[in-house]
């Protein structure tokens, strides 16, 4: 790899998914985040992108409270 390739991997801004997603809620607040479909294929209850910012919030403190910190890696098993 030569400099060039480098120079401009380091100057690429710092996103990730979680500011995305923060970005995308408040831009968004009151527009539907997800939908979940009933069998005949109709909206049975809508998430707006506030409610899923204020779920994924509490979650999130869920994670600091049993001392998981920004870096660690979590996995989720269903």
């Amino acid at each position: 790899m030569d400099q060039d390739d480098t120079d401009e991997k380091d100057s690429a801004p710092d996103i990730n998914l979680g500011s995305l997603f923060i970005r995308s809620a408040e831009r968004h607040g009151d527009r539907p985040f997800l939908l979940r479909l009933d069998e005949s294929g109709d909206a049975a209850e809508t998430i707006l992108y506030r409610e899923a910012r204020e779920i994924i919030g509490h979650i999130s403190a869920g994670f600091r409270g049993v001392g998981i910190t920004s870096g660690d890696r979590v996995a989720l098993f269903a």
